[in-house]
């Protein structure tokens, strides 16, 4: 639990970093979309994903299904920016990868913590 936290915590503060960053434009994430071919009125939207996806990761750590459904949306948006930059020539793609990984792993702990909680669900005595 307490890596599913720590990674969590990390792939949150790049959700809202760039979430927020791509809402309000600010020079060094419009520089990396632009470099990637990414069309402005995409970025409030893309933006919007972000933290949106970085609540359900949040949330997760509550209501697992959730968090490995949110985590498992968020591999398909960042292989998506990871294909994006490499489609359009980019070689910067430092934040979509991390993303990426960070959200592959955040699937695995989170299947991980639902596994171990079925696991002793089943074995406990008031289940027989």
């Amino acid at each position: 639990m307490k890596w599913l936290r720590i990674v969590t915590s990390l792939l949150v503060a790049l959700l809202v970093g760039t979430g927020i960053g791509k809402i309000k434009r600010a020079k060094p994430i419009v520089n990396n979309l632009e470099a990637s071919d990414v069309p402005r009125q995409a970025f409030t939207p893309l933006g919007s994903l972000e933290l949106l996806g970085a609540t359900g990761v949040i949330v997760g750590l509550l209501i697992p299904p959730l968090g490995v459904l949110t985590a498992a949306c968020l591999i398909c948006y960042f292989a998506g920016a990871v294909y994006a930059h490499i489609r359009a020539g980019d070689e910067n793609i430092a934040p979509a990868g991390s993303g990426l990984i960070m959200s592959v792993i955040v699937v695995a702990l989170q299947r991980q913590r639902l596994n171990l909680r079925n696991r002793r669900d089943t074995s406990s005595p008031s289940s027989r």
